[in-house]
C-alpha cells in the first residue's frame, strides 16, 4: 500500500447508526429510512471492527428484551450499522 492510500484510510472514522423511529407509531424502527435520518450513535470509531464490537455490546444489554422500549432498543440495535465516514449515503441531496 502507498503511503498516501494509508494516510487516506486513517482519516476515515466509522460511525455507529441507529434507525429512527418509524412514524406515525413510534412503537417500531424504520430500517427503509434514508441513512441521513439514522442517529449517529456517538463518539465515532478508529475502525470498523471497534464499531461492530460496540454494536454486539448494545445487543447483549437486551438478550431478552421483555417491555417494548426495550424490545425497540434491541430491534434498533441489531439493525445498526457500522458506516465509514465518507460513505456518500451520509450527504443529503
Amino acid at each position: 500500500m502507498k503511503p498516501r492510500h494509508a494516510a487516506a484510510l486513517a482519516l476515515i472514522a466509522w460511525y455507529l447508526m441507529v434507525p429512527p423511529l418509524a412514524a406515525p407509531d413510534g412503537l417500531s424502527i424504520d430500517t427503509t429510512a434514508p441513512l441521513t435520518a439514522w442517529v449517529n450513535m456517538k463518539p465515532s470509531f478508529a475502525s470498523k471492527p471497534d464499531c461492530e464490537t460496540t454494536k454486539a455490546k448494545m445487543i447483549a444489554l437486551h438478550p431478552h428484551p421483555s417491555d417494548p422500549s426495550e424490545q425497540l432498543r434491541h430491534d434498533g440495535a441489531k439493525a445498526a450499522l457500522c458506516v465509514p465516514s465518507d460513505d456518500p449515503r451520509l450527504k443529503s441531496n
